[in-house]
């Protein structure tokens, strides 16, 4: 993610900037001691990102411009275990209503993984994060639950534990998912952070840590 942030310019095609991320996603897994790995990435922007949360959400050849919202998505796979990764950065310094979808984010991602730990009901987390998004006015924006199961298939928003608001799963020690609170505002942009999550004795262990401060997001182009 590093390396796409670093090569993506204003100008830049969703599908060419999604490639970047890919290539460099290819590079990382030569360089292990494995048997097989691999993975897809796919970039939506501007207008574009606010449909990422349906299915079929794909990379297009829409030109990236200065001010943009840019949604990367990835999964990947090594010796058969999958995550699921997304970033969302903005091309420049993000206006006031990027930066109130950012500190929303931000704020929900911290209260679900302040609410994480074992015999915690998986609903609860998702009100935990749903709540803050609701309080900053974007209760609407979130269009999905807010994690699911994560290992063994590249999405299933039915793996448990489902963090859902009807989910009757209950956390336990072991478990690995994601947690990826949102905000999609229909054309103008969406804004995603997802993060995979193993929930030891002690609590959560994020094991994407990466690009955890939203400022790290704002790209100089």
């Amino acid at each position: 993610f590093t390396y796409g942030a670093d090569h993506v310019t204003v100008g830049t095609s969703e599908s060419r900037a999604a490639a970047l991320f890919r290539d460099q996603l290819d590079s990382a897994g030569d360089s292990l001691d494995i048997a097989r790995s691999g993975g897809f990435v796919w970039c939506m922007s501007g207008p574009n990102s606010a449909a990422a949360c349906g299915a079929y959400a794909r990379s297009r050849q829409r030109p990236l411009a200065r001010g943009d919202l840019v949604l990367v998505h990835c999964n990947s796979y090594v010796d058969g275990h999958w995550t699921d990764v997304t970033r969302t950065y903005c091309l420049g310094q993000p206006d006031e209503r990027q930066r109130a979808m950012y500190a929303a984010v931000a704020e929900a991602r911290q209260a679900a993984l302040a609410a994480i730990r074992p015999g915690v009901k998986a609903a609860d987390v998702d009100k935990a994060a749903r709540s803050v998004l609701q309080a900053r006015g974007f209760g609407d924006a979130f269009k999905h639950s807010t994690g699911h199961g994560v290992g063994f298939s590249a999405i299933n928003a039915n793996a448990r534990p489902r963090l859902h608001p009807k989910s009757d799963d209950v956390l336990q020690t072991g478990m690995i998912f994601n947690v990826e609170p949102a905000v999609y505002v229909d054309g103008y942009g969406g804004l995603r952070h997802c993060d995979v999550v193993a929930l030891t004795d002690r609590g959560p262990e994020v094991l994407t840590p990466f690009q955890g401060d939203m400022q790290q997001l704002w790209l100089d182009v």
